[in-house]
């Protein structure tokens, strides 16, 4: 497992950005999730602020907190990042 974890320098804008790689890929028993087509056809998992999906035999999960912005624009941040990612 790898981990990069991103905070705010100065601390009082509550923005954290943690991407994480799993191999080999593990069970995901998450059932409330929300069906994503990332931009080359890989297919990921949306839930509450982190989107999952697998590509090389190996899971990343993408998860990205920012409270200063609507939902629907956190999910759209989400997913540009796994789409930088392929």
């Amino acid at each position: 497992m790898v981990t990069f974890k991103s905070l705010p320098k100065d601390k009082i804008e509550p923005i954290h950005l943690m991407i994480t790689a799993h191999s080999p890929i593990g069970e995901n028993n998450n059932t409330n999730f929300k069906e994503i087509k990332l931009k080359d056809g890989t297919i990921g998992q949306y839930f509450g602020n982190s989107l999952v999906f697998n590509r090389d035999h190996v899971s990343y999960e993408v998860l990205y907190k920012n409270e200063s912005i609507p939902k629907d624009q956190l999910e759209k941040e989400i997913i540009e990042i796994a789409n930088q990612m392929l």
